[in-house]
């Protein structure tokens, strides 16, 4: 379900986040959300249970194909030298882009009327271009976080810690290289991890802002009707998600199926998508091809069984906590507006 799942609704469709999520328990108790986990679930344990086999060396020799593996290590290798090139050439792109376009902060919803914002992106590209120079467009990406909180609320931007990623993972190899490689990885995978695992909730909490956009596109939901569509969307999304930081092969493996996920929605909704997703596209292109996950076990020759158990056990544990945790963190933001304030689509205004 590529376009549909990945397209990020806020981009294209009126939005109020004012108005409450869903609540946990009317979604978890669905028929669609249970017909989805029945199916997916079992799924996911046997990924486990296969993601440690495959992901020992001895497995691939008793194939005879030891020569396979070498070679794909010794691509990997190639890519883990290059990625933090590869990801500070790409947002300088990036950031080139949202100075040009003028009045965004960090996504195409997130409008500013700050005319120094677009100097200061500008300024991050041109920094960006030496790796010497890298930590300081690094330090900027937080101060535009900042900006967008004060402007549309710490609810609002919870949808993006993906970007601090990205800043602690530019600053750590500019300022530190290789010695940090493993902390850089880790926060970058972790805080995408996170950003995907939320917009996935979000999915859940809020199906009706996309059914307008299924009702204009219908080809999206391959004849699915729109309440099973956004449950499942909102499964793929979360499953693989949470591969990024459980899986090894299983974890590369995820991230080139979310990198086609966002490719292929470029498709049908042309350059605010692909500017919007640019950042994303760079980080799962580096996940994919670049480090093995350093934070995930390696299992030995035999997969362990309970250890895919204890893997699916702690998915499930995520799921819940983040449903109810987007629920309370929504009422915590908009429940009680300071006095005087106003909100209306995301955004607090005097």
């Amino acid at each position: 379900m590529p376009q549909g799942a990945e397209a990020h609704v806020k981009w294209f469709v009126p939005f109020d986040l004012q108005q409450r999520p869903r609540d946990p328990l009317a979604v978890f108790s669905s028929n669609e959300f249970v017909l989805m986990a029945a199916w997916v679930l079992p799924l996911m344990y046997c990924i486990f249970w296969a993601d440690q086999r495959l992901s020992h060396g001895t497995f691939w020799r008793r194939l005879g194909a030891a020569g396979l593996l070498d070679r794909w290590c010794a691509l990997s290798g190639a890519m883990v030298r290059i990625a933090p090139d590869f990801l500070r050439f790409g947002l300088s792109a990036f950031f080139l882009a949202l100075c040009l376009y003028g009045d965004v902060l960090l996504t195409p919803e997130l409008k500013t009327d700050i005319v120094a914002v677009r100097w200061m992106q500008g300024t991050m590209s041109v920094l960006l271009l030496a790796r010497r120079t890298a930590w300081l467009a690094a330090l900027g990406i937080p101060v535009l976080y900042a900006l967008a909180i004060a402007q549309y609320g710490f609810f609002h931007l919870l949808d993006y810690p993906i970007f601090l990623g990205i800043a602690a993972y530019l600053f750590l190899w500019s300022w530190r290289g290789a010695s940090a490689a493993a902390l850089a990885d880790g926060m970058l995978r972790g805080l995408t991890a996170i950003t995907l695992l939320w917009a996935s909730i979000e999915k859940w909490g809020y199906p009706q802002w996309s059914f307008g956009l299924l009702e204009q596109r219908p080809e999206l939901a391959f004849g699915f009707g729109p309440e099973f569509y956004m449950v499942a969307a909102g499964f793929v999304e979360f499953c693989t998600a949470y591969l990024l930081v459980t899986g090894r092969l299983a974890g590369r493996g995820a991230a080139l199926v979310l990198l086609f996920f966002f490719l292929s929605a470029i498709i049908p909704f042309g350059m605010v998508d692909a500017v919007g997703h640019s950042g994303i596209i760079l980080v799962l292109a580096v996940l994919a091809l670049g480090p093995p996950n350093r934070w995930a076990a390696v299992g030995g020759a035999a997969a362990s069984h309970g250890a895919a158990l204890r893997k699916l056990l702690i998915l499930v544990t995520v799921l819940v906590t983040l449903g109810v945790a987007y629920s309370g963190l929504h009422r915590l933001a908009y429940d009680a507006p300071a006095l005087g304030d106003s909100v209306c689509y995301g955004v607090r205004a005097p």
